[in-house]
């Protein structure tokens, strides 16, 4: 018996997903986001909130969040190699870097030092668990 109000359920849900979602109300929701992104300046805001949301699940930051999109957006260069980062070159982009341990910021790099530092985390993680199950020293 409750098994046929489940499905009766899954039913008027399938069903009113589908009228929610009409080829009319696809195409203006399309056309809608195609006019935001021609204006440049909604084009800009749209991408900053997009970063920020990303990094507030990612990372901790003292700071606001609009302070850390103003020193992304200013950063030239990356402090540890002195590479120029830009959004055309895929391995010199700017990428923010945190410590995977305590997701706290530590700086705005390119894509190549982030990964490296991040290999080089992992590494030390990976020395101090077995420095702890050998020795049991921390």
């Amino acid at each position: 018996m409750p098994y046929k109000d489940i499905e009766k359920k899954r039913e008027s849900a399938r069903k009113s997903y589908h009228n929610r979602k009409t080829p009319e109300k696809l195409e203006r929701d399309r056309l809608a986001m195609a006019e935001k992104r021609k204006d440049p300046e909604k084009n800009k805001i749209l991408q900053s909130r997009c970063r920020i949301s990303k990094w507030k699940k990612e990372i901790r930051y003292w700071g606001t969040w609009q302070e850390l999109d103003e020193l992304f957006m200013n950063a030239l260069c990356c402090p540890l190699c002195d590479c120029v980062m830009n959004q055309a070159n895929n391995s010199f982009q700017k990428s923010l870097d945190h410590d995977h341990h305590s997701l706290y910021f530590r700086d705005i790099i390119c894509k190549n030092c982030n990964n490296y530092r991040g290999k080089v985390d992992r590494n030390r993680m990976m020395v101090h668990l077995e420095l702890y199950r050998r020795f049991n020293l921390f």
